[in-house]
């Protein structure tokens, strides 16, 4: 009978099979709407490709259970951050976001408004323009994280409202993320993180998707070197692959982020300066498709 297994055993159908659970895994779907959930809202975030090593105000778009920092919640004061991105045609983006500690975990609370600008209005293309409109996004997010040794746990609610010319839709999301350290001679220098971002229901008569997104990264920090990998798959795109680093001077970071597969950004650049409690960021993404690339401005402060 095993022997019969044996032979009847085929190695090309298991190759087959496995291929074909990757393409599945790896298939673009959609389409999905509120793509803006899909931008980095955080310059220093931006400029290392997402793979980030300071936890706090920074990742509030990115992993909720990272807003939370390894000390003591009762001995770390609130912080506020404001980021400014603009993006090409006109468009931009800005985002607030404030954190504080209570109740043994810490809290995030965020606004983020998305504006096109006046478009051009046209029944068909070519053709003459009618007139003009604007699309717009405006997303609020609530965030509660809790830290348990060497992991956190943290999740965020957001309500999503979206224009367009005179049409107007409002839904929700949440994200899920999980957050671990790991020791090595007394020093916390890797982490891992897990995020289920952007879950929600469909939208416009059932017919699109909010692009949700599975993350898993893997940070590190050497001297004054941060920085790691991630893994990233949004609904609407095959499978991201990032790696980015900072490299940290007294009151100077200097950062780099590739991104691979990303159809928004494919690297980016960036510097920041500290001053105590304040920091300021900046980082820049070039495109290929002959737009104007992205520039990002954050500035945060522990109050």
């Amino acid at each position: 009978m095993i022997l019969f297994l044996l032979f009847s055993f085929s190695f090309s159908d298991l190759i087959d099979d496995m291929g074909d659970l990757w393409s599945n895994l790896n298939k673009a779907q959609g389409p999905t709407g509120f793509e803006v959930l899909q931008f980095d809202m955080d310059a220093m975030v931006n400029s290392m490709g997402g793979n980030y090593w300071d936890k706090g105000v920074h990742a509030l778009m990115s992993n909720p259970s990272e807003i939370i920092k390894d000390e003591d919640p009762s001995g770390i004061n609130p912080s506020f951050v404001f980021t400014h991105r603009a993006l090409s045609c006109g468009m931009v983006t800005e985002f607030m976001g404030y954190v504080f500690p209570k109740w043994g975990g810490f809290w995030g609370i965020a606004l983020e408004g998305f504006f096109s600008g006046d478009m051009e209005l046209r029944d068909e293309r070519p053709g003459e323009a009618l007139g003009t409109y604007s699309a717009e996004n405006l997303i609020i997010g609530l965030t509660y994280a809790r830290r348990f040794d060497d992991f956190s746990i943290g999740g965020t609610y957001r309500y999503l409202h979206e224009r367009i010319f005179n049409e107007a839709i409002s839904t929700y999301s949440f994200d899920l993320g999980i957050s671990r350290s790991y020791t090595f001679m007394d020093d916390k220098i890797v982490r891992m993180d897990i995020a289920f971002l952007h879950l929600g229901p469909k939208f416009y008569d059932d017919e699109a998707r909010l692009p949700t997104t599975w993350h898993l990264g893997l940070k590190t920090k050497i001297g004054s070197f941060r920085g790691g990998g991630s893994v990233d798959k949004p609904l609407n795109t095959e499978i991201q692959y990032s790696i980015g680093g900072e490299y940290r001077m007294e009151w100077l970071s200097i950062r780099a982020g590739k991104k691979f597969k990303n159809p928004l950004e494919k690297y980016s650049f960036g510097i920041g300066l500290r001053k105590e409690s304040f920091s300021l960021d900046y980082s820049f993404s070039p495109t290929d498709n002959g737009y104007e690339g992205s520039h990002l401005f954050t500035a945060s402060i522990g109050l």
